[in-house]
């Protein structure tokens, strides 16, 4: 009854239509431009790191500010904002490529800003995604799946564009001081005996699966062979296997501990990159490459679940 009420007002399912297709063009960029990297402008594995750092460079730089500067603003015209300039970015990525203009520092520059306006997206806010990304890429090819993104961001910018709701504006405090709220939420963080060694976990998983998930894409198209197609199904299992993991986090951290189950969670990511490793050149690539996913998808499930 309540998801029937949910669906009945119009704002709600705007957001959630908006919300849905800039996801699906966030898969789509991330498995394109690695594609669009490794096929289109020919980039070695130095190139792939370079752009990957500049899209996640403004999570590092700006995610904590981000955060502090939304609670002074309105929402949806942030959601808007950055939809609008993603979409921009995105579109001048696909339409320089396709012009044969593209080059790795003007790439690296466009995703940096995609990176920034996504760092102020999440602050004010599935399986089928990379496998669809992996059917976009192969069937369109890099660029125009690029261009997929932007019209992706442009419809959701659209489609928030047109929620009428009255959203208040947040009261102005006079005492109120971006550093000291930057200084005091960092504090809190890392002085706090629980908090302090989940977020360093946190920030050494981001670092350690950003590296490998950039070369990931690389290897497996240029060393194993596979195509976009296949990629996309691989990554598009640890979405699956996620969705069990979390269902079943609740009832094992009730009898095994929260705290064990958090360890053993951590422990599938290491074992799921290994099958990355003996993975050999051929048919058998994908099947393990899979299994890696399975994996990697099931501890993601359990430890975001349980934490």
């Amino acid at each position: 009854m309540r998801e029937r009420e949910m669906l009945a007002y119009p704002a709600f399912v705007r957001l959630w239509l908006a919300g849905t297709i800039s996801w699906v063009g966030t898969f789509t960029f991330g498995l394109a431009l690695q594609l669009l990297l490794i096929e289109t402008l020919d980039a070695d594995q130095a190139a792939i790191g370079f752009v990957r750092s500049a899209q996640w460079m403004p999570a590092l730089a700006i995610g904590m500010l981000a955060g502090v500067l939304i609670d002074r603003v309105r929402r949806r015209p942030v959601l808007i904002a950055a939809d609008t300039v993603t979409a921009l970015a995105t579109g001048a990525i696909g339409a320089l490529a396709l012009a044969g203009l593209l080059t790795v520092p003007v790439l690296a520059g466009l995703v940096a800003l995609v990176g920034a306006a996504s760092m102020f997206y999440h602050a004010a806010t599935s399986p089928i995604c990379p496998l669809l990304a992996g059917a976009l890429v192969k069937l369109l090819s890099a660029p125009v799946a690029i261009l997929f993104n932007a019209v992706s961001k442009a419809a959701s910018a659209v489609l928030l564009i047109t929620i009428r709701v009255e959203e208040p504006t947040p009261e102005r405090q006079p005492d109120r001081h971006l550093g000291r709220e930057l200084q005091t939420g960092a504090s809190w963080v890392y002085r706090h005996r629980t908090l302090a060694p989940n977020a360093v976990s946190l920030h050494l998983w981001f670092f350690f699966n950003s590296a490998i998930m950039t070369v990931f894409v690389f290897h497996a198209t240029e060393q194993l062979g596979l195509g976009a197609l296949t990629v996309g199904l691989v990554l598009s299992c640890a979405g699956v296997s996620g969705v069990i993991g979390a269902g079943l986090a609740p009832r094992a951290a009730e009898r095994f501990g929260l705290g064990t189950v958090c360890v053993v969670a951590e422990w599938l990511n290491p074992l799921a990159f290994l099958f990355l490793l003996l993975a050999p050149r051929g048919g058998t690539a994908a099947a393990l490459l899979i299994v890696g996913q399975l994996v990697y998808g099931l501890g993601a499930g359990l430890k975001g679940r349980s934490s």
